[in-house]
């Protein structure tokens, strides 16, 4: 079969035409592929990122988880010293093991509350409902004392207290009074507080366990302190 050089042209023509198409098909397939790799990568960046969230979430959860044992644990050990020293107080003081302090943690919401009771022979009275003046005093001094160990940087000032112990009597038949004092001078010895108490001259008990003892005296309109 004779071809003519007209028709041979056409056919190259038509050759590279078809060479051209094949390019621009090659083409776009490279870019659909590289534009499918950029879709691949995002999203196993995408992925990534989601298991860092997920990661970094789970290790919020945890701290969070720990930070509130580790708050659950201080409270708990907070008030287990607090109950310890304001029970050696009642010990030392009134010499019946059957009386002790017992605190109640109450939780509402974000609110946080203690209650304060004594338990005596297995019952539990509020402290505030038919107990003797004398009592309160003394656990509420305690607990204070508790307070300015508890609290952090350490409290450098002296603890000032007021008429200490005035609900507080010694008889022949107990000490009760005397006891308190000589708590707060283990107390005083034992964490290294400096107590000063303020209190009428009369008070032979506060007196007696000082270790030192000074009286406000007035002369010619000034106050001044002597031994």
């Amino acid at each position: 079969m004779l071809v003519s050089s007209l028709e041979l042209q056409n056919l190259k023509n038509q050759i590279n035409s078809q060479e051209v198409v094949y390019k621009n098909i090659a083409s776009q397939r490279d870019n659909l592929k590289y534009d499918l790799d950029g879709i691949i990568y995002s999203l196993n960046r995408n992925n990534t990122l989601l298991e860092e969230t997920k990661d970094k979430n789970k290790i919020a959860e945890t701290s969070k988880e720990v930070i509130n044992k580790i708050i659950l644990a201080t409270r708990n050990e907070a008030i287990e010293f607090i109950e310890n020293v304001v029970n050696a107080a009642l010990l030392d003081v009134f010499q019946n093991p059957d009386l002790k302090l017992k605190l109640q943690l109450n939780s509402e919401g974000a609110k946080t509350s203690i209650s304060t009771y004594i338990e005596e022979n297995g019952e539990l009275y509020d402290i505030e409902s038919g107990r003797g003046g004398g009592l309160r005093d003394l656990v509420s001094t305690a607990i204070l004392i508790c307070c300015r160990v508890i609290v952090k940087p350490k409290i450098e000032l002296p603890l000032l207290l007021d008429e200490s112990f005035k609900f507080l009597h010694s008889t022949k038949d107990n000490a009760f009074k005397t006891n308190a004092f000589k708590f707060l001078r283990d107390v005083a010895a034992k964490l290294n507080e400096q107590i000063i108490i303020i209190t009428g001259e009369d008070d032979k008990e506060a007196v007696e366990n000082a270790d030192n003892v000074l009286y406000v005296a007035k002369k010619n309109g000034e106050s001044y302190l002597e031994k």
